[in-house]
C-alpha cells in the first residue's frame, strides 16, 4: 500500500492526460548522460484489455493479465511500474504488447443469452502511459504516450480470454523492444479516443504465475495426438518447449476431464457453456466453444512458448502436430492467480 501511496502522490488520475494509442508497440526513451543520478523512476500504465511492457527488451515486471477486469465506462485501472534500476545511461527503449482482454471480446453470447458487447464498453486494443524520472537534483522529465511512438503487427494473430492464442512465431520482430529496433513495418501509432471511465490506481495484488506445475503422465492417443496429464486441476496455461521445422503448428486443446474412450473431454471447458446442438453462441461464435491455443514454429533451434492473454482451467492437455514424440520435459503448466500469501 505503501507503494501505491507514493505513486498517487506523483500523479493522480487527472494528471494523465497523455493519449490512448492504437496498437502501439515501442518508442526509443532518450535518458541523457547527466551528471547527476536518478533518484526514482516510474511508469504508469495502462493497456486494454491487456498489456505486456517491457524496457531494454526486459519484462518490467512479473504481473499477467494486467490490467484488472473493470466496468470500462466508469473505471480504468492503471499499474504503477518502479522501472529505476532498469533505466541506463544513454537511449532506453520501451515496448509493449497488447491484447484484447476483455475490452475487445470475441461476438459471442454468454450461454446463449448475453452479448458482452451490448453490456460492456469496447474498442480495439489501446495503450495510455507515462514514465516520471526525477533526477537527485531535484530536477524530473516526463515521457508519454504520443505519436512519436511506433507500431507494427505483432506474432499474435488471435486471442481471447476465453477460447485461447494463436501465436505465429514466423511473424516475430527481432528485438523490436531494444534501443535502436529497425523495421520497415514500423508505423507512427494513432490517437483514439479510449473507454470513458476514470482512471483509477490499481490497488489489488498482480496475477502472477504462483507455480510449474509438471505433469504426471504424457501418452500418445494416436498418430499426431498426445495427452498431458497435470495430475491437478487449475487455472493457468500451457508452456512448450519444442524444435522443429519452420511454418510447423501445434495445436493445444484443454479440459479437465476425459472421455470413456481416453480422449479429451473437451466439453467440461467449453466456454459459458457453447456447445453444439445444444447451447448457441450466436453469429461468430464457435459451434462448440472449447479452448485452444496454438504455436507456428519459425524452425530457429529450440523455442519455448505460452500464451500471453488468456488463460484456461484444466488438468488435461491435448497437443496435435508435435514434431517427433512429446515427452514430460517438453511441457509443463504455468498456475496463475492473484499474487496472495497462502
Amino acid at each position: 500500500l505503501l507503494h501505491y501511496m507514493v505513486s498517487i502522490a506523483l500523479v493522480t488520475p487527472a494528471d494523465l492526460r497523455c493519449e490512448n494509442l492504437s496498437n502501439p508497440l515501442g518508442i526509443d526513451l532518450k535518458v541523457p548522460l547527466l551528471s547527476w543520478k536518478i533518484e526514482s523512476a516510474r511508469l504508469y500504465i495502462t493497456g486494454l484489455g491487456y498489456y505486456e511492457a517491457y524496457l531494454n527488451g526486459k519484462k518490467v515486471s512479473n504481473n499477467v493479465l494486467d490490467p484488472g477486469f473493470t466496468t470500462y465506462r466508469k473505471e480504468v485501472l492503471y499499474v504503477v511500474h518502479d522501472i529505476t534500476k532498469n533505466l541506463q545511461a544513454g537511449s532506453n527503449a520501451i515496448g509493449v504488447m497488447l491484447g484484447n482482454g476483455w475490452w475487445n471480446p470475441l461476438p459471442f453470447k454468454f450461454f446463449g443469452r448475453w452479448d458482452l458487447r451490448d453490456y460492456q464498453q469496447t474498442g480495439r486494443p489501446c495503450l495510455k502511459a507515462e514514465i516520471h524520472i526525477r533526477y537527485t537534483d531535484g530536477s524530473t522529465e516526463k515521457k508519454v504516450t504520443d505519436e512519436s511512438w511506433k507500431t507494427l503487427p505483432g506474432p499474435i494473430v488471435k486471442n481471447n480470454v476465453y477460447l485461447g492464442e494463436h501465436y505465429d512465431a514466423r511473424l516475430e520482430q527481432s528485438n523490436w523492444n531494444v534501443v535502436n529496433a529497425t523495421s520497415d513495418k514500423w508505423k507512427n501509432a494513432v490517437v483514439v479516443e479510449g473507454p470513458s471511465g476514470n482512471l483509477s490506481v490499481q490497488m489489488l495484488p498482480a496475477i502472477t504465475v504462483s507455480k510449474v506445475v509438471k505433469p504426471v503422465k504424457v501418452w500418445k492417443a494416436n498418430t499426431d495426438t498426445f495427452l498431458v496429464d497435470m495430475g491437478r486441476n487449475f487455472a493457468g496455461v500451457a508452456r512448450i518447449r519444442v524444435r522443429g521445422k519452420k511454418g510447423t503448428k501445434i495445436t493445444m486443446r484443454y479440459g479437465e476431464g476425459l472421455m470413456k474412450d481416453g480422449s479429451l473431454n473437451i466439453l467440461t471447458t467449453a466456454a459459458t457453456q457453447i456447445k453444439k446442438g445444444a447451447i448457441s453462441g450466436g453469429p461468430g461464435a464457435p459451434e462448440t466453444a472449447w479452448q485452444e491455443d496454438s504455436y507456428t514454429l519459425k524452425g530457429s533451434g529450440d523455442e519455448e512458448w505460452s500464451p500471453r492473454f488468456t488463460f484456461h482451467g484444466f488438468q488435461f492437455v491435448e497437443v496435435v502436430g508435435w514434431p517427433g514424440t512429446l515427452t514430460a520435459n517438453d511441457i509443463d503448466g504455468l498456475r496463475m492467480n492473484t499474487d496472495l500469501q497462502e
